[in-house]
C-alpha cells in the first residue's frame, strides 16, 4: 500500500475542504446571490475533492490488490466493500457533479452545488473510512 501518497492526498483533502467551509455561502439564497467568482471557486473545489477521492480510491484498489478493471466507475465499484455504500454513493454523487461542471453538460444547479459544499460530513466520513483502512 502506497501509504505516504495517500497520506499526502488527505492533506490535500484537508485543505481544499477547509477552503470550501470558508468560502461557502451560508444559505442557498446566498449562493445564488453571490459573484460569479465566488461560485466558480466553489466549483472548483468540489472538483478537486472529487478528484482526490477518486486518487486515493485507485490507490486503495491497487494497494489492497483487488480485482483488474478498467473505468473508473469498475474501480469505484470494487471498493464499496471496503468503503462502504453510503460513502461510495456520495463519491459517485460528486463524480456526477464534477463531470457535469468539467464537461459543462448543462446548465449547472446552483442548489446541487451549495447543497454539497454546504455538508461536508460525507467528506470526514471518507477521509475516516481511508484513515482506518492505512491502519
Amino acid at each position: 500500500m502506497d501509504r505516504p501518497r495517500i497520506i499526502s492526498r488527505i492533506s490535500m483533502f484537508d485543505h481544499y475542504v477547509s477552503n470550501l467551509k470558508k468560502i461557502t455561502p451560508k444559505s442557498i439564497s446566498e449562493y445564488k446571490k453571490s459573484e460569479s467568482y465566488t461560485k466558480a471557486a466553489v466549483e472548483r473545489y468540489l472538483q478537486v475533492l472529487s478528484e482526490l477521492e477518486l486518487d486515493v480510491i485507485v490507490l486503495l484498489h491497487k494497494g489492497l490488490e483487488l480485482r483488474p478493471v478498467g473505468s473508473e466507475e469498475s474501480v469505484i465499484s470494487a471498493i464499496e466493500p471496503t468503503l462502504g455504500s453510503k460513502t461510495v454513493e456520495n463519491v459517485r454523487a460528486r463524480r456526477r457533479l464534477r463531470n457535469a461542471l468539467v464537461h459543462a453538460y448543462s446548465d449547472i444547479d446552483d442548489f446541487e452545488v451549495f447543497k454539497m459544499a454546504s455538508d461536508l460530513k460525507d467528506l470526514e466520513n471518507f477521509k475516516a473510512s481511508v484513515l482506518k483502512i492505512l491502519k
